[in-house]
């Protein structure tokens, strides 16, 4: 006999394959809390979220006429582009002035889809100017353009209105006006 031999136990010694037993794991650890601050948490962290989805909704659907008189100042600004010939500036001037005419109007419309129609519908000349002045923040230079336009478009033949606005001050009078669309305050 061998020495490997004799040191090798015996295969009766050795347990079979069915009588060995798996591995006891301990269970996955649960997900859910085990705490009631997580579900108040949750539920607060749900409330939230549907306020502030709530409010942002409302705001955006209050905020329509605004999107809608954004969209009508870029046509109208598009039909204040100068032309670049002479000729064709003669012929424009019905057009510009046309456009000039509509932007006060817009004015106009915004306000009373904001404010109460006894508010804002007799308002002409000086005080529509400073109505408008008031329901802004930034009271310098751009609400004059606007109020210069207000004043003066409803009675000015198209030729003075046109050689009056030039190209700088058409555009200073569409920022103004896109920026008091955009941050007019309304009374709550």
């Amino acid at each position: 006999m061998t020495a490997v031999a004799a040191t090798a136990t015996p295969a009766a010694d050795m347990p079979t394959l069915s009588a060995l037993a798996d591995i006891v794991t301990t269970p996955a650890p649960s997900w859910t809390p085990q705490t009631i601050g997580w579900p108040v948490a949750a539920v607060i962290l749900m409330v939230g979220l549907l306020w502030f989805a709530w409010r942002t909704w409302r705001r955006y659907r209050t905020n329509r006429y605004r999107r809608e008189a954004l969209a009508q100042l870029q046509q109208w600004t598009i039909a204040l582009r100068l032309p670049d010939s002479s000729a064709a500036a003669d012929a424009d001037i019905a057009s510009r002035a046309r456009a000039l005419r509509e932007i006060a109007a817009l004015l106009k419309r915004v306000a009373l889809s904001a404010w109460p129609r006894e508010a804002v519908a007799s308002l002409t000349g000086n005080a529509w100017a400073a109505f408008l002045r008031a329901s802004h923040d930034n009271r310098g230079a751009a609400t004059d353009t606007i109020a210069a336009l207000v004043t003066s478009a409803e009675y000015r033949s198209d030729d003075s209105l046109c050689r009056e606005w030039d190209a700088p001050r058409t555009d200073a009078l569409v920022h103004a006006c896109r920026d008091w669309i955009e941050r007019h305050h309304v009374p709550v």
